[in-house]
């Protein structure tokens, strides 16, 4: 059985407590970020707290988001953020399954307010979005065993390397950035896919990038796989940031995320600590 969502909180919150009062022993705290029961004068937050509720919109990708399969609720250390918010603001949560491509759609049409799925900062998405990162990873890359086109990650930028993705996703914006000699086949995300594995096993594609944090849980689950370079789940390929995404238009609501999440760090870095746990990575494979 998975603990529930509200318990694992507190256990989490108290963690981080412990954590914050060992970083801050002997010094003041920031006096730049506001207060936590300030509320400044937002266009998106007067929309949140006159409809009541908070619209976030989720797509699957733990330790960030992810299903309880027993309850069907919402589980994650992004899922704290949704509900500090929705607490400061004095609203409810209402969770929305979105496919990666869509969320900026989403929102910047206000059908979500924000998003705590796994997007990385991208630069294309900076031009859509407002954004606030608050973890960092990066990316591992599969490939059968018996095929050696790429040895290492340099080896990708090639065009006769065939990688495999998601269309509109953030993996593929980073990736095919960094790669762009490469030759991508893409489609979309079924959800609670963190990987294009399918393109490997059926011989379409040389390699398929994975994020950093859910390698070791396929590399269990599939023998015929191979990941590039070895040791990428301890030091991953293009290191970037996943942020919380909302509409870029309000710089005040900017700001009101920035503080809120600079706050929540303590609580945040326990969460993932927590849910990095294989026992939670490999929940729905």
């Amino acid at each position: 059985m998975y603990p529930r969502l509200k318990p694992a909180r507190v256990a989490l919150t108290v963690i981080a407590l412990l954590l914050l009062t060992a970083c801050q022993g002997g010094t003041g705290s920031s006096s730049s970020a506001a207060p936590s029961g300030s509320t400044p004068e937002s266009a998106t937050i007067q929309r949140i707290q006159e409809a009541g509720v908070l619209k976030v919109g989720a797509a699957i990708a733990m330790p960030t988001l992810g299903k309880d399969p027993e309850t069907n609720e919402y589980i994650g250390a992004g899922t704290l953020i949704a509900e500090e918010l929705a607490d400061r603001l004095g609203v409810t949560v209402q969770y929305l399954d979105q496919d990666w491509s869509i969320i900026p759609a989403g929102i910047q049409s206000g059908t979500i307010d924000i998003s705590v799925a796994g997007l990385w900062v991208t630069e294309e998405r900076l031009t859509a979005l407002g954004m606030t990162p608050w973890w960092q990873a990066g990316f591992c890359y599969f490939a059968l065993k018996d095929n050696n086109k790429v040895g290492a990650a340099a080896d990708i930028n090639d065009p006769d390397v065939v990688v495999a993705t998601f269309e509109g996703s953030g993996t593929y914006q980073s990736v095919s950035k960094a790669y762009p000699d490469a030759t991508y086949v893409t489609r979309p995300e079924i959800p609670g896919e963190y990987s294009a594995i399918t393109e490997l096993l059926a011989h379409e594609a040389d390699i398929a990038p994975i994020d950093s944090t859910m390698v070791n849980v396929f590399l269990e689950r599939y023998d015929q796989l191979k990941v590039i370079p070895a040791d990428c789940a301890t030091n991953p390929d293009i290191p970037a940031w996943v942020g919380v995404a909302y509409t870029k238009d309000d710089s005040a609501f900017k700001a009101y995320m920035d503080s809120m999440i600079d706050e929540m760090q303590p609580e945040l870095k326990a969460a993932l600590a927590e849910f990095l746990k294989s026992e939670w990575m490999s929940i729905g494979l």
